[in-house]
């Protein structure tokens, strides 16, 4: 059965769990970090044009409010920059770092809008000048940990690691003991490839705080990559202090079910369906399990499931039609494979599927 299970969907970095962990979310830099470096290393501004620049503006009524406001006081920053934010929420960048950018040049000292303006440049595929953004405001807040921590983090994105170290520093000779210091020193070391001090710098993330989800996802992922039985210990750490994390719950029953224990990670995923019963991932992972054990039926029972939450799930439809063919229905497996196609026409997998039935229909 192994060879009919992609290697990528059974060790696979899922949507929300990342197998390096720092996914790079809107308005939240820093949540776990790692594949979407891959996103942002390679936009170079001059050669980007934004996505959305021709796409006409929505006049929200917040928006339109704010439109007569600032027609009345052009000088107040503070309006600039709740449009700024309002066209963030939108996906309208270009809007929005205009709008910063009259912020704060009216109001140089709101870091606030030094932060969003560097986020909406990173969102905008303008990667330099978001790095730009936030080396000055790092300046001229040099004190400011928050923003220091940022930069830090853009850094990272843009694999400036020695930068990235170096910003670090700054923060800690301002707090020796910062835990989020420690996560970032972590995670310069990890990507440079020095594993035992990414650990030995994890290890002192959680110790000064033990909230540090983040920390504890890595500290198990390094540790599990290894094959090391202590990966779920740092899991266990971390659902003690957060027992209902989905991040956490998926990177334990990963690490489960790579090392053999199916049943105790079948447990952990009715666990997170029992959280968030809208989650397409904990039943399309299950379906991979049941049909790595030959349970046919139960693994097509799954992966209808997922699709029905999340009808746009490409690998979950590439799976049930494996499991259709096997069943011996090869036009309800050749629907499946089509729409995988249609959602993700790069999918080799679900091409060579269709070729191969192609002689069967």
């Amino acid at each position: 059965m192994d060879s009919l299970i992609n290697r990528h969907d059974k060790c696979k970095t899922l949507r929300y769990v990342s197998g390096s962990i720092f996914c790079f979310m809107k308005k939240k830099i820093y949540c776990y970090i790692s594949f979407v470096f891959l996103l942002f290393i390679a936009c170079q501004s001059e050669s980007n044009q934004s996505k959305n620049e021709t796409a006409p503006v929505p006049a929200t009524p917040e928006i339109t409010q704010l439109n007569s406001l600032i027609a009345a006081q052009p000088d107040q920053g503070d309006l600039w920059f709740q449009r700024g934010a309002l066209y963030y929420d939108l996906d309208k960048y270009d809007e929005a770092i205009r709008d910063l950018k009259n912020a704060i040049e009216l109001n140089p000292s709101d870091i606030q809008a030094w932060h969003l303006l560097a986020d909406a440049q990173l969102d905008n595929l303008q990667s330099r000048e978001a790095l730009e953004t936030m080396e000055t405001a790092a300046e001229k807040f040099s004190g400011r940990i928050a923003t220091l921590l940022k930069l830090s983090e853009f850094q990272l994105i843009l694999k400036r690691y020695g930068e990235a170290f170096n910003t670090i520093q700054r923060i800690q000779e301002l707090d020796p003991q910062n835990a989020d210091a420690f996560f970032m020193k972590g995670m310069v070391f990890k990507e440079s490839g020095d594993t035992s001090q990414a650990i030995s710098q994890f290890q002192a993330s959680t110790k000064e705080n033990p909230n540090m989800i983040d920390a504890w996802i890595n500290l198990g992922q390094l540790l599990a990559a290894r094959h090391d039985p202590d990966a779920i210990r740092y899991y266990d750490g971390g659902l003690a202090v957060a027992p209902d994390n989905d991040l956490l719950l998926h990177a334990k029953a990963q690490f489960l079910a790579g090392e053999n224990k199916i049943e105790e990670a079948k447990q952990v995923y009715q666990r997170m369906m029992e959280i968030t019963p809208y989650a397409s991932e904990p039943y399309y992972d299950l379906g991979l399990l049941y049909l790595d054990q030959d349970s046919i039926e139960q693994a097509v029972n799954h992966f209808d499931l997922s699709i029905k939450i999340d009808p746009m799930f490409s690998r979950a439809y590439f799976y049930r039609g494996l499991t259709k063919e096997m069943m011996g229905n090869p036009s309800a497996a050749q629907s499946d494979y089509e729409q995988t196609l249609q959602i993700d026409p790069e999918d080799k997998d679900a091409a060579q599927a269709l070729k191969r039935l192609s002689g069967q229909l």
